[in-house]
């Protein structure tokens, strides 16, 4: 009888933790707030004829700060008495909003052991040129064919990352102007430690270099390419989707023909979806995403985000990896395990992950770019994903990157347009 008591007794508790758990994993839902979002911030559009000023004063919020220009988005600090989830619903239904969403945060797929597989560390090799100039991925890609058609002379890659080592040897003429560092708020996106385990996760600045590695790596597909480091990341790797969308508008504003977002947010945000659209058709901007580490096919943003191409990872032998996301929304896939590329302090190192994968494709598209300027996005990402060999070992539609036949194809459209001129 007394079991039976217990039993009773704790399963309440037990059926109160697997709904907290299934909350949690609701999209949108603020439940998790403490590990996916800032705690105290909202993100909020206002709708034509309402103020941001009117807002504040029903919920006793406070601007931190407009988005750039004048897109009537804000980021709001909730009142310090509030209820973060009960203020948000009361926002969702607020007809003065077009929406309201928590300040998701941001992280580095490869030092974040909650969005990895398999979390991997980067491995110094030294600074010799040699294992980044020889490296498996140069040679499975045809990358020097690739560079006898384009070299991505004229265009700029604008990296959302932890920064870049500007000075490294092999990145120090390719620094576009227009840098900026948006977590600290000034003009150097250096990538470099504070010396503090900022989230609390036993590691001291675990994604230093993250950004110098992906900057190699576009300079390795597009060598006359230049690079535009954009810092929204800390030295831990964590940042927020407002920091990325300031960083997103930034970049097209001040001339970037690609953006590289090898980071993730695991939840659909309509601020992203925003700021997408907006650099996508409005400035004729690529936008090429990380699908993740977490070897499933749970989306990851913004690369699951319907303006964005989605990279997926796979080894030497074009076979998928075993850590990389993918499903339908990842339509190609490029070499990510053991990348070498660069690393500070003026070295290499070889990481493994998405991320490396990613800036492969953003290069492909600056190769593309840089050949005929007149491309718009739909037809590069659509050069890249149906020129893209198939996958080794099923997964149907995804395919592995093919970067000199997406130089040589045509698009339909060219076609039909040489065909009328010879009628």
């Amino acid at each position: 009888m007394n079991t039976n008591k217990q039993d009773r007794r704790i399963l309440p508790v037990i059926l109160i933790v697997i709904l907290a758990l299934a909350l949690s994993m609701l999209p949108g839902s603020l439940a998790a707030a403490d590990d996916d979002a800032v705690s105290d911030e909202v993100v909020v559009k206002v709708a034509p004829g309402h103020t941001v000023a009117g807002i504040n004063a029903t919920y006793g919020s406070t601007t931190l700060r407009p988005l750039l220009g004048s897109r009537a988005i804000y980021l709001l600090r909730l009142a310090p008495a509030s209820d973060p989830d009960q203020v948000l619903e009361a926002m969702e239904a607020d007809r003065r909003l077009v929406y309201a969403e928590p300040n998701l945060i941001s992280d580095v797929f490869e030092a974040n052991p909650h969005k990895s597989y398999s979390l991997s560390t980067p491995l110094w090799l030294g600074t010799e040129p040699q294992p980044y100039d020889y490296q498996y991925a140069a040679s499975m890609l045809e990358l020097s064919a690739a560079h006898r058609i384009s070299s991505g002379a004229g265009t700029v890659v604008a990296l959302l990352d932890s920064g870049v080592q500007s000075a490294h040897p092999q990145l120090r003429t390719r620094i576009a102007a227009g840098g900026y560092d948006f977590v600290e708020d000034d003009a150097n996106p250096a990538d470099v430690g504070n010396g503090f385990d900022d989230d609390a996760d036993g590691a001291v600045d675990e994604a230093v270099g993250h950004g110098t590695h992906v900057a190699g790596i576009v300079r390795l597909v597009a060598p006359a390419a230049k690079i535009m480091p954009l810092r929204v990341l800390d030295s831990d790797g964590r940042g927020n989707a407002f920091l990325a969308a300031e960083a997103f508008l930034h970049a097209a504003e001040q001339g970037a023909d690609v953006i590289n977002a090898s980071f993730g947010v695991s939840n659909e945000s309509e601020l992203m979806e925003d700021v997408v659209e907006d650099v996508t058709e409005d400035h004729g901007v690529v936008v090429v995403g990380a699908a993740g580490n977490a070897g499933s096919t749970v989306k990851q943003y913004p690369a699951a985000g319907e303006d964005v191409l989605a990279v997926g990872s796979v080894g030497p032998t074009g076979t998928r990896s075993v850590f990389t996301n993918h499903g339908p929304w990842v339509p190609v896939f490029a070499p990510g395990e053991e990348i070498v590329s660069t690393f500070p302090a003026n070295g290499y190192a070889a990481w493994s992950g998405t991320s490396m994968a990613a800036p492969f494709v953003a290069g492909q598209a600056a190769l593309l770019r840089g050949l005929d300027s007149r491309l718009t996005p739909e037809q590069m990402s659509a050069r890249i994903v149906t020129t893209a060999k198939p996958l080794v070992g099923g997964l149907t539609g995804a395919a592995v990157i093919d970067i000199p036949a997406s130089l040589n194809a045509s698009d339909p459209e060219e076609d039909d347009n040489d065909g009328d001129a010879d009628d």
